[in-house]
């Protein structure tokens, strides 16, 4: 049985279980994981121990990474976490004899590779300092949004769409952000719970590329992600486009075998890539096996392999690849208002349970914690997965458990006052409309 080095951690698209369990039956797993993080969690290393041979490693000296790789005798090796994805471009390069491109994983270099390969026509600007921004609003024009060169899960990220709004974003002169441009999705909307752009997992392997699409419910102020939604209601035609762009966004990057984690933005043209995530996407394991029953964590892992996922079925493979679904599924994510800075009261877990179409509750702000948009994705007030029989009665839920939700937590801001971000649920609550709620 091959060894694959898994270079995971205490927060990542598969935990330490779900990815030992994935690997189990198609290779021999080496959990590797930061020693810092480590040291300071006593219980994750406890947990890591008990599931498979662990190396505690600096993740920074990337030597001492792929001398760790190397004398476990691996033949491949894996990230589930953001910030290892250039750690493995590393490993792959010096042991394996992949061609590494520099960077590839910063959003400007990123962007930079697939404006040179065709792939995208949206530019960016790195920017450090107040003047820095000032230049790049008078190149790329308003609205523009603005992140971090390296940032994940919505944290710090902001659409400025007015010249008054510039002096918010944090410049200090050495974090780096990027800034593009606002890409406007079609003036055709999809429908009230489900946004203008959507993800692609793509599994690569030496035998060819395979791959499917998730749907998004509708971003929090200003640009937060609310959840995931499988499977997509995108058009078959749409959504061979969709791969075909994400298909392209892989190459111009240069990566090889793996698994892939590409979001794209429809437009009344073609899909714009919003950028390419080297791992398995978040939450979206979870969502296939909730709704299919598949463990897409192994076809991941197979990937990383360079082994073609049909060597296991664990997915049914019509052509095209798609998984098989037998319920519709979202993860929703309550985000708590802008302008909320702390949360005065909150719901109970069992009473989230009791709602329509509930599955499960991940996660629970508790009363007096206080709050920053800016933390993004991390940042939910609560984290709650739901079903339905089809996408009517999936919407339906999602609106009415939101609009629960909305009213279950007290979120104040900077002045005592209550806090609602009522513009969002609004979108939501048009899903009611529809024809599961006779409207």
């Amino acid at each position: 049985m091959p060894r694959i080095c898994l270079l995971v951690g205490a927060a990542g698209s598969l935990s330490l279980t779900e990815a030992v369990t994935a690997a189990r039956p198609i290779a021999d797993p080496v959990l590797v994981l930061d020693r810092g993080e480590l040291a300071a969690s006593p219980a994750l290393a406890e947990v890591a121990r008990s599931l498979a041979t662990t190396v505690a490693v600096d993740m920074s000296d990337l030597a001492a990474v792929c001398e760790c790789v190397a004398a476990s005798g691996a033949e491949a090796v894996a990230a589930f976490v953001d910030a290892y994805c250039p750690v493995v471009d590393e490993v792959n390069a010096r042991l394996f004899g992949r061609v590494a491109v520099p960077g590839r994983w910063r959003k400007d270099v990123q962007r930079e590779l697939l404006v040179r390969h065709g792939v995208s026509r949206i530019t960016n600007s790195p920017v450090r300092t107040a003047e820095e921004l000032d230049r790049a609003i008078a190149r790329h024009g308003l609205p523009v949004v603005v992140k971090p060169v390296s940032g994940v899960a919505s944290r710090d990220v902001w659409l400025l769409r007015h010249p008054a709004e510039l002096a918010a974003v944090p410049l200090d002169g050495d974090s780096v952000f990027v800034v593009e441009p606002y890409i406007r999705g079609p003036r055709r909307a999809r429908g009230p719970h489900r946004a203008d752009y959507l993800s692609a997992e793509l599994f690569v392997t030496s035998a060819g590329t395979d791959g499917f699409l998730t749907d998004r419910p509708p971003l929090a102020a200003p640009c937060r992600e609310t959840g995931i939604i499988g499977p997509s209601t995108l058009d078959a035609a749409a959504q061979a486009a969709v791969l075909a762009k994400a298909r392209a966004a892989h190459q111009a990057l240069g990566l090889g075998s793996g698994a892939f984690h590409i979001e794209i933005k429809l437009t009344d043209a073609e899909p714009e890539v919003i950028e390419v995530n080297g791992r398995l996407g978040g939450y979206v394991s979870r969502l296939v096996r909730l709704g299919t029953g598949a463990d897409l964590a192994s076809v991941a892992i197979a990937a990383a392999l360079d082994r073609p996922v049909l060597d296991r079925p664990v997915l049914d493979r019509p052509a095209p690849f798609r998984p098989q679904w037998r319920r519709h599924v979202a993860a929703l994510f309550l985000q708590a208002p802008m302008d909320a800075v702390l949360v005065a009261a909150a719901p109970g877990r069992r009473e989230i349970r009791r709602l329509p179409g509930v599955l499960a509750v991940d996660h629970i702000t508790a009363a007096g914690t206080p709050l920053d948009w800016r933390a993004g994705t991390g940042a939910a007030a609560v984290k709650v997965w739901l079903a339905g029989d089809d996408d009517d009665e999936l919407r339906v839920a999602m609106a009415s458990c939101a609009r629960w939700l909305a009213d279950a937590f007290d979120f104040r801001d900077a002045r005592g006052r209550r806090a609602r971000d009522d513009d969002w649920l609004a979108g939501l609550a048009k899903a009611g409309l529809a024809k599961g709620c006779g409207g």
